[in-house]
């Protein structure tokens, strides 16, 4: 936990920094998110706020206890 509600707070450009210093052939994690795809994400400014807001809570111990199911599929076709 951080000794004060501010003091652990990351800036966005710590998390971009975090991001780039993974190497891009590293495995996805358990929901499909690869680097190739969470490169892609992060130039949304709105994605970037929303991992900055959540990493916040994590870090401060605000973090909602829910799990937020957000899975990538591949769609597969049958043929008839």
């Amino acid at each position: 936990m951080c000794p004060t509600r501010l003091s652990c707070q990351k800036s966005e450009d710590d998390i971009l920094a975090a991001f780039k210093s993974l190497k891009p052939d590293t495995a996805p994690g358990i929901y499909g998110w690869t680097h190739h795809l969470l490169a892609v994400a992060l130039r949304s400014p709105l994605v970037l706020k929303a991992i900055h807001t959540l990493t916040g809570l994590i870090q401060r111990g605000e973090a909602p206890r829910t799990t937020i199911p957000v899975r990538l599929s591949a769609y597969t076709t049958q043929k008839a």
